[in-house]
């Protein structure tokens, strides 16, 4: 049985990790992506939950040193620099164009894309990777990589190499903090920051997904 457990681990992780984004990229329309990563988290969630070793309020703590969040704001307020340098390059005519000619849809992204996006993302990704799939991998720095490259995975559905080039080093970055810290809650605001920072810049035309649409949705209902 313990020979076995393993490869079943492995089985497992290849199925949640690069099964479900496949099947999504080929089946799933873009309105359903965040409904089904929701129900994918609750299930996620009851799973930590019940999890031998695992303590879900003590992984909520913000007990961060102020050395390591200045540093998590400096990395990324100079990727923001970065990321407008090279969208100028690339396309300037999508650059702050949601905030500019959209405010009001812009604004609920901002707000909601870390409630109903990073916060699930936050639980598949960084805490039942680590928390039940780590140790599969040689050491540490093998399961960083690869839980980096399975987060870029998971951005298929949107079919452009951006969305996954973009999402790899974020990927590395989140699961980094999630270790260094054993903080879902900051790593979710890491994430988002970024988040918001892409769809801010320009560069949610290459990440348009259902997290947007339904902020639509959300925007048609309210009225003008």
């Amino acid at each position: 049985m313990r020979q076995i457990l393993p490869y079943y681990r492995v089985a497992e992780c290849a199925a949640l990790y690069a099964g479900v984004p496949l099947l999504l990229t080929c089946l799933a329309p873009p309105g359903l992506l965040i409904p089904i990563l929701w129900v994918v988290g609750t299930a996620v969630f009851g799973v930590l939950a019940r999890m031998p070793g695992v303590e879900l309020r003590r992984l909520h703590h913000l007990r961060i040193p102020a050395r390591q969040l200045g540093w998590i704001v400096v990395r990324w307020l100079l990727a923001c620099i970065a990321l407008i340098l090279l969208l100028y390059l690339l396309n300037p005519a999508l650059l702050f164009r949601l905030p500019v000619q959209q405010p009001r849809l812009w604004l609920l992204v901002m707000l909601f894309y870390p409630v109903i996006s990073v916060y699930p993302q936050t639980l598949i990704y960084r805490a039942l990777f680590d928390a039940r799939y780590a140790a599969l991998f040689s050491s540490a720095h093998v399961s960083l990589l690869v839980g980096a490259c399975l987060f870029s995975l998971a951005h298929l559905p949107f079919q452009n190499l951006w969305a996954l080039a973009l999402t790899l080093p974020g990927g590395y970055l989140f699961l980094s903090t999630y270790r260094s810290t054993g903080s879902i809650v900051l790593s979710a605001v890491e994430h988002a920051l970024y988040g918001n920072a892409l769809f801010t810049i320009g560069w949610g035309a290459y990440l348009y997904s259902g997290s947007v649409q339904m902020t639509k949705t959300l925007l048609t209902a309210v009225g003008p």
